[in-house]
């Protein structure tokens, strides 16, 4: 394990726009990604959570 609780509270960016579920692009890689909001492509998100090889994610302050 490890790595996995460095990654709580990263700068994430979504990849395309999604409700729900979709994938954001995380210290360079592709992760699957969950959140309660509507994200939009190119949107800013922090990591809140991690589960397994999904990543929840909240839109950062600020950046819509």
């Amino acid at each position: 394990k490890g790595g996995e609780e460095e990654l709580i509270g990263s700068e994430a960016r979504v990849l395309e726009d999604f409700e729900g579920k979709g994938h954001v692009r995380l210290m360079g890689e592709r992760w699957n990604a969950r959140s309660d909001r509507p994200l939009i492509q190119g949107q800013r998100v922090r990591v809140a959570r991690i589960d397994g090889l999904t990543v929840e994610v909240e839109p950062l302050e600020g950046d819509r």
